[in-house]
C-alpha cells in the first residue's frame, strides 16, 4: 500500500460567474403566487358559544383534577392518622387542615360523592380524636 502526502486544499467544483442568468427556480415560483384571502371575524354567536363551551370543559377538567388532588391529600392524612394511632400518639392536626381546604366547584357527581365519603370519614376521625383528648384543666378552680 502506498501512502501519499496531502496536496493542499482542493476546489469545490465549478462556480457560477456573475452576469449569467440563473435558472428559474424558487424565485420564479414566488412571482406566480396569489395573496392569501383576508381573515374574517366569526360570523355568528354560535362560533363564540362553541369557544365558551370548550373553555368551560377545560375548567371542569381542572376542577376535577383539583378535587381529586384534595381527596388524595385527605386520604394521605387519614393514613398518617392511622399510623400515629398504632404508635399511640394520634395527631389530627394535618387531617383537620386537609378537610378545612374548600373543594373546587363543579367536580361532577361521581367525584363529588367520593369526596363526600372521604370528608365524612375524616370529620368522624377528627371528632373522635377531639372527644377522646383530655380536656384542659379548669382555670377557675385555682
Amino acid at each position: 500500500m502506498k501512502v501519499e502526502r496531502p496536496q493542499g486544499p482542493r476546489g469545490t467544483g465549478p462556480t457560477h460567474k456573475a452576469g449569467k442568468a440563473a435558472a428559474p427556480g424558487f424565485a420564479g415560483m414566488l412571482g406566480s403566487m396569489q395573496a392569501p384571502p383576508p381573515a374574517h371575524a366569526p360570523h355568528t354567536v354560535t362560533d363564540v358559544g362553541a369557544l365558551l363551551a370548550v373553555q368551560a370543559a377545560g375548567e371542569d377538567e381542572a376542577n376535577a383534577r383539583d378535587g381529586a388532588k384534595r381527596g388524595r391529600k385527605v386520604l394521605s392524612a387519614l393514613t398518617a392518622l392511622q399510623a400515629s394511632l398504632l404508635f399511640g400518639a394520634p395527631d389530627t392536626h394535618a387531617l383537620a387542615d386537609a378537610i378545612a381546604v374548600p373543594r373546587p366547584p363543579g367536580t361532577g357527581p361521581e367525584l363529588s360523592a367520593t369526596l363526600d365519603a372521604i370528608d365524612l370519614r375524616a370529620a368522624v376521625e377528627v371528632a373522635k380524636a377531639r372527644r377522646q383528648a383530655p380536656s384542659p384543666p379548669d382555670r377557675r378552680s385555682r
